[in-house]
């Protein structure tokens, strides 16, 4: 039996609602759930500032290990390999 177009648009906001509802519940960014402390802008400062990409850098990830390289990705398609420490490139 098919159901009928009555139903199949109450379905439908059903769905839109749920959606919504898992929206709402993830615009936190996690924090909440991570137990993890949302920083304010105004307790980040600058410290330094490294150049080298010609395009915004949308990704920026700390070397595993310990380590103190530092990788930035950007919009002009290169990847940088940075000494975190002296903020010189490596590759």
């Amino acid at each position: 039996k098919m159901a009928s177009t009555e139903e199949l648009k109450k379905r439908i906001q059903d769905l839109k609602t749920q959606l919504e509802e898992k929206r709402e519940s993830n615009s936190n960014g996690g924090f909440e759930t991570t137990g993890a402390t949302p920083v304010n802008a105004t307790q980040m400062k600058v410290r330094r500032t490294l150049k080298g990409h010609f395009g915004k850098v949308y990704a920026m990830h700390w070397g595993g290990g310990g380590s103190d390289l530092l990788v930035s990705a950007s919009q002009d398609g290169k990847l940088i390999v940075w000494n975190g420490k002296t903020t010189n490139k490596v590759q």
